[in-house]
């Protein structure tokens, strides 16, 4: 296996938004196509990899070895292989794995966990799934269009052929790759292939899209309402016995879409009715499994020097904006001089009412105990 660096080249300016509500702050875009698809089934313990290029392959996870263990083996691998080298040092995705870890991924990896009863037989769910992704497209917030990708050196020191250490080398991830003929990187040569056909894209005019409307459907509960207040009792129960001194819970909502649905044309729907920062659209065809997202909140983001920072929603309230104007017809500025000192007196007062409002508020208080409980208190290692 060889190395593998970051290359990226800008690729045009000044291109003008055309979102139907425009956002407050700044905002990017990435676009993306997976080279291969890797794909995890807790029932079966079973990596799947799927291929355009190859046919479908199957690796069993045996003894303790574990869906975490196995991925972030093989991800240290590769990100020691990209041995920080990039032709650019600029912040954003720069392209790798993008995917999601289902739910249920919580058996591997919570102690004690009771392992619910086996799904389907012969409908084998996915539980995580994750695409490799060595080319990309970023539209900047300035309007400039980025491609980046992850090159693949055919020849590199002998010293970096043999950079894992695992007892079945067959079985870790980058060997495993290497062993089907799937290599995760691209060639300096395909990076110029792709740029060349990005750049006829972006430089064609009077581009219309094809894309149908298609409205959002209903959608129906999974749990029915006494169903629901069951599980409500079951946790009120589990938190009596000390199992837990607070629970989500959660349910899922099902709807029907019609057979010539287009999920992008759904995707665009969505976001044209509710735009949000952190939008996104995954489709995976080879698995008839597309994720349409529409989020205000960022989970969490892991910086360069290895910090995670997590900006949840729950647990908070609006601060007042510079300049707003809350003084009402009786006090402060009247309405009258939005901005003045006075004005932002009555603001800072107003900031200090809401935040003890919410210090003090039980079912924010307990919001907030959650997300600390979440919240890693030093650096990623």
């Amino acid at each position: 296996m060889g190395r593998r660096y970051v290359c990226q080249k800008s690729l045009w300016h000044g291109l003008h938004r055309t979102d139907r509500v425009q956002p407050s702050r700044g905002t990017t875009s990435s676009l993306a196509a997976p080279s291969f698809l890797i794909t995890y089934s807790t029932d079966t313990r079973t990596v799947t990899l799927h291929s355009p290029t190859q046919s479908i392959a199957k690796l069993e996870l045996r003894g303790g070895e574990t869906f975490w263990d196995w991925f972030a083996a093989g991800q240290a691998t590769l990100s020691a292989r990209l041995n920080g080298r990039s032709t650019r040092r600029e912040s954003g995705w720069k392209g790798g794995w993008v995917g999601w870890f289902g739910y249920e991924m919580k058996e591997e990896s919570l102690q004690g966990y009771q392992r619910r009863p086996k799904r389907n037989e012969g409908n084998e769910e996915i539980d995580a799934c994750w695409a490799w992704s060595d080319r990309l497209l970023e539209r900047t917030s300035e309007g400039e269009w980025v491609a980046r990708g992850i090159i693949f050196e055919e020849h590199c020191p002998e010293s970096l052929q043999d950079d894992y250490d695992c007892p079945d080398r067959t079985k870790h991830l980058v060997h495993w790759l290497d062993r089907l003929g799937v290599s995760p990187g691209i060639s300096m040569k395909d990076f110029d292939s792709y740029i060349t056909d990005v750049q006829s894209s972006l430089f064609m005019s009077n581009c219309v899209s094809s894309h149908s409307v298609s409205p959002i459907p209903p959608f129906r509960p999974a749990s029915s309402g006494d169903s629901y207040r069951h599980q409500i009792d079951a946790c009120r129960e589990a938190i009596r016995q000390g199992e837990s001194y607070e629970l989500t819970l959660t349910t899922s909502f099902t709807a029907n879409l019609p057979l010539q649905t287009d999920p992008f044309a759904l995707y665009l729907h969505l976001r044209s009715h509710n735009p949000a920062y952190y939008s996104s659209y995954m489709s995976f065809p080879c698995l008839d499994l597309h994720i349409l997202s529409s989020s205000p909140e960022r989970f969490l983001r892991i910086s360069g020097a290895r910090e995670i920072e997590m900006m949840p929603i729950k647990g908070t309230k609006a601060t007042i904006k510079p300049g707003q104007c809350v003084c009402g017809s009786h006090k402060g500025c009247r309405g009258k001089t939005p901005g003045s000192v006075v004005c932002a007196d009555v603001a800072k007062e107003e900031d200090r009412r809401i935040g003890e409002e919410l210090r003090n508020d039980p079912k924010e208080r307990a919001e907030n105990l959650m997300v600390c409980d979440k919240i890693p208190s030093m650096k990623s290692k």
